[in-house]
């Protein structure tokens, strides 16, 4: 039930900020960060709670996100202290999550 809990704050949070006028880069980040943040909380509620064997295809679903934490967390902090925008060039910081 706890897991639930902070599964919906985490998308709450996340729409807030997408519907939040004059939108920085950062916020926009945090957005994802938080949807991505939400969505590896919702695939780890099914695999405790044991519904994930269930549904099969979502099993290696959950296998890549934590990697994707680093990344989100370093281009946010370049965002926030540097007042960047996002580039390609740091989507290379995705790269191990993607393979």
């Amino acid at each position: 039930m706890l897991y639930f809990a902070g599964i919906i704050i985490t998308f709450f949070l996340a729409l807030i900020l997408l519907t939040k006028k004059g939108k920085t880069t950062a916020d926009k980040l945090l957005a994802g960060w938080l949807c991505v943040m939400g969505v590896h909380l919702f695939l780890f509620y099914l695999h405790i709670s044991g519904e994930a064997y269930n549904y099969p295809f979502v099993l290696g679903i959950a296998i890549p996100l934590p990697f994707l934490h680093g990344p989100f967390l370093f281009i946010y902090t370049l965002a926030v202290t540097k007042n960047i925008s996002f580039s390609s060039k740091q989507l290379l910081h995705f790269i191990p999550a993607i393979v």
